[in-house]
């Protein structure tokens, strides 16, 4: 078992290069939601999700995620906004 200390963990600003695995944890923390959202069948709202996700200038861009990384991997990611 290896031994992680809190040097091993980082909290990061998302890249669009997140894209692939980001879009997909964030989908995956409310499918109905997304579906509801993009007005789509869960496949298309994830499909919307990916491709949105990549590109800046809006609500669901990577420019307002946060990467959480053990080890310099990635564990986890969050949306969140100003104000």
């Amino acid at each position: 078992m290896t031994t992680l200390s809190l040097q091993d963990v980082t909290l990061r600003p998302a890249i669009a290069a997140d894209v692939d695995w980001g879009a997909t944890l964030v989908f995956a923390s409310g499918p109905a939601l997304f579906g509801y959202v993009f007005a789509s069948e869960p496949q298309t709202a994830a499909e919307i999700l990916h491709q949105a996700f990549g590109f800046g200038g809006h609500a669901f861009s990577f420019e307002h995620a946060q990467v959480l990384e053990v080890a310099d991997r990635p564990v986890g990611v969050t949306i969140a906004y100003r104000g």
